[in-house]
């Protein structure tokens, strides 16, 4: 799908409606890398192993800095599948840190394990603040 921006009455902007959705074959361990360019939706179709930390960035050479002005945000979601041991994603980094990142779990509370044989959807929305300053909203639904 060719990446169009759309002007709508009242002058917001669309960048895409259809997100692309990265699916893997994966298990969700140690340090999981999102790469917004790549996908919106990323998701991981095999148990996860451990609790994992979950690194919001552009891609392997793009920093999400780079991609975000100030006052510009990314929303994106990762699916994982949890077996009988309910892991999850135990640390938010943006650009492979957590310095200048404030992540606000919905209900005020980050979450403390996964939930067992289901998919677990972790959504978040980055918001650039300042310059490598971002708050990510975050959330966490089960599917079962």
């Amino acid at each position: 799908m060719p990446n169009t921006v759309s002007n709508l009455i009242g002058g917001g902007r669309v960048q895409q409606l259809a997100e692309v959705v990265g699916a893997y074959a994966t298990a969700a361990n140690t340090t999981v890398h999102f790469d917004v360019i790549s996908q919106g939706v990323l998701l991981y179709t095999t148990a996860a192993t451990a609790n994992w930390t979950l690194n919001l960035r552009g891609n392997s050479s793009v920093t999400l800095n780079s991609l975000l002005s100030t006052g510009q945000a990314a929303t994106v979601a990762h699916i994982v599948t949890t077996g009988t041991t309910a892991y999850y994603a135990s640390t938010i980094q943006v650009d492979s840190t957590t310095t200048n990142v404030t992540t606000k779990w919905q209900g005020g509370t980050a979450p403390t394990s996964g939930n067992a044989s289901s998919l677990d959807t972790y959504s978040f929305t980055v918001i650039k603040t300042a310059a490598t300053t971002y708050t990510v909203l975050a959330s966490q639904t089960q599917f079962k």
